[in-house]
This record gives structure tokens, sequence and C-alpha cells, in this order.
């Protein structure tokens, strides 16, 4: 499994990289990274280069079979969107099933392998892209 991290919270967002980091090591869930992670390709392919895109689309995969990567969570959802939409839509064999963080880390939760305090602070969840 790998954690795509995605531009968002590698660049902009940090805090949310290195906290879910830190939360799968927590629940002991087997994941690997990319030392240097490309672009998933979905700001491109929003910014009308789709040419460009699909080259991107493409190098990752293959990027992602040369790994052996079988499943992806990712923290960013333009990153979520562009695995689950972007790259069925235009790479024929691409079938690498994709999870958003916060899925994992509920279900990490929910079978007892992380636990959480109770706390009265206010939460909010942005369902983002």
């Amino acid at each position: 499994t790998l954690l795509f991290l995605g531009c968002m919270s590698s660049f902009r967002v940090k805090e949310s990289a290195s906290a879910s980091y830190e939360l799968l090591k927590e629940g002991n869930f087997d994941f690997k990274i990319f030392e240097k992670e490309p672009c998933c390709g979905e700001y491109v392919y929003s910014a009308g280069k789709l040419d460009f895109a699909k080259k991107i689309f493409n190098e990752n995969f293959e990027l992602f079979k040369q790994h052996g990567i079988k499943n992806i969570i990712t923290t960013c959802g333009g990153c979520f969107y562009a695995f689950n939409n972007l790259y069925p839509k235009y790479l024929q064999d691409y079938d690498i099933p994709v999870k958003h963080v916060i899925q994992v880390i509920h279900k990490l939760e929910k079978n007892g392998k992380l636990k959480f305090q109770q706390s009265n602070d206010t939460v909010t969840y942005h369902d983002s892209c």
C-alpha cells in the first residue's frame, strides 16, 4: 500500500501529512511512501492541459507498477479524485483501489487498532474536492 501525500499535504497543509503518517504507524498499518513523490496530475488536468495530464497519469501508473503498488491511500482530495476518476478514464488498464486516509483511520479505530480520547474540542472535517 502506498501512502500518497499529494501536493496539498506536502506543501500547504504539512501537518495533515505528518498526522496521517503518525496515525497509520500507530495503527500498525503496513504502507510505504515515495521519497520523491510525483504530482498526481489533477491540477494539470484542471488547468486544461489534457495531453500533459495523460502523460503524468501514464508515468505514475508505470511507477506504481514498478514498485508493486496494489493499493493507494491519499491525504489529498484532488489526488483521491484523480486516482478514482481520471486515471480509470484515461488509462485502459488502471486498476489500483484508492482510499482517502480518513477511511483507513476510521477502519483502524473501528477495529481497535487506534484509540482516541474523548474531547470537548470542536472538530470540523472538510470533505474537499
